[in-house]
């Protein structure tokens, strides 16, 4: 049940002519839940060093000040990401 719930919030962000392309269709209210969702995950995680490496992987902004936790690993240069395998 809840990966049907992010799989339609996902499809409700990608464009028209991509979910005609691939055949899906959006449902209403999909991104309206998927925001609550990430909501719901951001105040579960908190300021953990698990949101603050998934912030680092897709290259989103840090908030200055947020983390205080150090990060579990650094290697080569790289906070937290590791070794490509």
């Amino acid at each position: 049940m809840g990966y049907r719930i992010l799989f339609a919030a996902a499809v409700a962000t990608l464009p028209r002519r991509l979910r005609s392309i691939i055949g899906v269709r959006r449902v209403p209210g999909a991104r309206l839940v998927g925001k609550a969702g990430i909501g719901i995950l951001r105040w579960a995680l908190g300021s953990s060093p698990t949101w603050h490496l998934s912030l680092l992987r897709c290259d989103a902004d840090v908030p200055e000040g947020l983390f205080i936790q150090p990060l579990p690993t650094e290697v080569s240069g790289s906070v937290g990401l590791g070794e490509p395998r």
